[in-house]
């Protein structure tokens, strides 16, 4: 019954993630962000990493524009 086209179409939206694995997928990003920021383990783990994981659960998958550039899912990550 799923494969039935319906109309008006319906967009089958985005799967949720833990905020944690989504920002594995940045991991690269996240370890330059760590690198630059000059700071240790435990103070990135204690004071950057908290943010980065409540804008992450905030975000999610959203993209960040409908028809530019990180149109995709996770575009705003």
């Amino acid at each position: 019954m799923e494969d039935i086209p319906k109309y008006p179409p319906f967009l089958r939206g985005l799967p949720a993630f833990h905020p944690d694995l989504l920002l594995q997928t940045q991991e690269p990003l996240v370890r330059r962000l760590q690198d630059q920021l000059k700071l240790t383990d435990r103070q990135f783990t204690t004071y950057i990493l908290p943010c980065l994981r409540n804008y992450a659960a905030y975000v999610h998958l959203l993209p960040a524009s409908q028809n530019h550039h990180h149109r995709g899912a996770g575009g705003l990550l």
